[in-house]
């Protein structure tokens, strides 16, 4: 059933900031270094829509169904593509799903149980294959099994009673006389003519459905989404038709990507910053997994044989770790693929949606012009010198490093933190892996030519079709709604984001060794930079260093990290790990 017909006379709010801009963040631009770097993460999601139910799905209750939620960064990929295959695939699925449960039922009522106990069985054993499938959740499996046992007792359940309860009203004269066996009489020839016609029929009907949209599937993958192909939001679909009007609503804020910021009454010279508003507990969303993050407090202590100090501030803190780090652009050989030559270094807010919606008021207004609109997506270059040197609790400033590598399928985003007074220096690392799109999305580059595949593939789907049309029949009636909004109570779910289109397909680890081992290269080569460029900028200062460079040295080389919450175990020494923060590689 298309959501069209629930949610499309539902009101929509299509409304703009004051401003007039769509309220969608500009993808960010890559430095001007080095080749050209492959599209590929973008049609792989677009495949990964069509191949995947459960991501287009999340997809769309992440970014189409709440028009007043952020949305977060997401390097190489074409937001609007995706979420436009996401739609029409869940679209294609209801109404497929809708025309095969009506046959499914047809069906039932037509052929002789024997015929039917014999589809079940097959489609039991058509389906454990696909339940032992890496891809193939446990709850699925389990709801699966059990709603073919279900349909299994229910029609042994038919099989045996149905005699005795017609012998039954024979007795008590229900019926006129006792039903005669089937080819008696003309009538019951009639009948049995009947029901085998549309025994053939209807099993014709589902395969030639089946078919039909595993062939659609199939020629995207192998022609649209292949190597050559091109992808656009804009190209017109039209099972999109079918969808419901306040995602399509939603969907055109995509495709053409913009930015916007609340006005500055008193402007300063420099670039805005970037906003992230984030809902959870990870706040560097779109960023992936954290990795290894440390953090250090040392002392400023003025150094003996110098002649005296001269003051420090955070802004020459960051200028000097980005002009150190900057600097590796020019170190291609260092790395392979030249990848340090493409780093990009941002500003980011990072802002806590609870916390947003918690201090409604005037503090809030360069994040949030009011609730019936999405946070700014940027920040002003004045607003942001104030919360980089004077830190808010729930927004804090960052400088973001960035590596895309092996083709921007895995990012490296180290975010970086510091604060100093008088006495004290503060600095924070945080790395973060964003993992490779999951193997099984990028088997398309292998994927069969031959028409043979999805024809196999509707076959089986077909005998699979009465134990599937249990969670066929789920999905249809499920409908993806906002937030219930309950009288004078501001849910700040609606307006932080959770996960980026890319985090929501990534893998639960890397795919090859090296990927691991570049991912160590590239997090120590910033590492010994920082390092370097803080110690320099101490030193010139009149500072020691001997107190930063050591604690560094202990965070860095003993693996001491920061993990978990404030009141979990803390361990030191040489290789321990501690916290919630999983390494990039597979598990064991």
């Amino acid at each position: 059933m298309p959501e069209h017909s629930a949610a499309a006379e539902e009101p929509t709010d299509d409304r703009t900031p004051p401003s007039g801009i769509p309220a969608i963040p500009q993808p960010r631009q890559r430095a001007p270094h080095g080749p050209p770097d492959r599209d590929d993460a973008t049609r792989y999601l677009c495949a990964a829509a069509h191949l995947d139910p459960g991501y287009a799905t999340a997809a769309i209750k992440e970014f189409l169904v709440e028009p007043t939620r952020a949305v977060p960064p997401s390097p190489g990929v074409d937001a609007g593509a995706v979420l436009t295959e996401a739609l029409a695939a869940r679209t294609r699925r209801k109404v497929v799903d809708l025309a095969l449960l009506v046959l499914t039922v047809a069906f039932l009522f037509a052929a002789p149980m024997p015929l039917i106990l014999l589809w079940l069985v097959l489609g039991v054993t058509v389906s454990i294959p696909r339940w032992s499938r890496a891809g193939e959740s446990a709850s699925n499996r389990r709801m699966s099994t059990g709603a073919a046992v279900g349909v299994g007792v229910l029609i042994v359940a038919v099989v045996l009673v149905a005699p005795e309860f017609e012998r039954l009203l024979y007795e008590l004269d229900l019926l006129d006389s006792r039903p005669s066996r089937r080819g008696s009489s003309s009538s019951a020839d009639d009948e049995d003519v009947v029901g085998l016609v549309f025994t053939i029929l209807l099993p014709v009907a589902m395969l030639v459905i089946t078919f039909a949209d595993r062939y659609t599937v199939w020629r995207l993958v192998t022609t649209r989404f292949n190597r050559t192909g091109t992808i656009t939001a804009t190209e017109p679909r039209q099972i999109l038709q079918y969808a419901a009007r306040r995602f399509r609503t939603l969907l055109t804020r995509y495709a053409a990507p913009q930015s916007y910021e609340a006005r500055d009454d008193h402007p300063e010279p420099g670039a805005p910053a970037g906003i992230v508003v984030h809902r959870g507990y990870e706040p560097f969303v779109g960023a992936g997994r954290r990795h290894r993050p440390w953090s250090v407090a040392a002392p400023l202590l003025p150094h003996p044989n110098g002649g005296g100090t001269r003051p420090l501030s955070t802004a020459a803190l960051y200028d000097a770790v980005v002009a150190e780090i900057s600097d590796l652009h020019r170190a291609t050989a260092m790395t392979p693929g030249g990848r340090l030559s493409r780093l990009t270094v941002d500003e980011e807010i990072v802002v806590s949606a609870r916390e947003l919606i918690d201090h409604l008021g005037d503090h809030t207004k360069p994040f949030l012009e009011d609730t019936p609109y999405p946070p700014y997506t940027k920040l002003s270059a004045r607003r942001v010198h104030e919360i980089r040197d004077n830190p808010i609790e729930w927004a804090r400033y960052y400088r973001c490093f960035r590596v895309e590598t092996w083709d921007r399928d895995l990012v490296l985003s180290v975010y970086l933190h510091v604060a100093l007074d008088d006495s004290t220096l503060y600095v924070e690392w945080t790395p973060c892996v964003l993992l490779p799109i999951r193997e099984q999305f990028q088997r398309i580059d292998s994927e069969s030519i031959s028409p043979a595949r999805p024809a196999i593939q509707a076959a089986a789907d077909v005998l699979a079709l009465l134990v599937a049309a249990p969670g066929k029949l789920v999905s249809t009636l499920t409908f993806l709604r906002p937030l219930r909004a309950d009288p004078g109570v501001i849910d700040p779910d609606r307006y932080g984001s959770l996960r980026s289109l890319r985090e929501l397909a990534a893998d639960d680890g890397v795919h090859n060794y090296f990927q691991l081992a570049d991912v160590d290269r590239y997090l120590k080569i910033l590492e010994s930079r920082l390092v370097l460029a803080v110690s320099k900028l101490l030193a010139d200062a009149g500072y020691v260093t001997a107190s930063f460079e050591s604690q560094a040295a202990a965070v860095i080389q003993n693996n001491v990290h920061i993990g978990g919450s404030v009141t979990g175990n803390v361990v030191a020494g040489i290789g321990n790990l501690i916290g919630n923060g999983p390494t990039p590689g597979k598990q064991a």
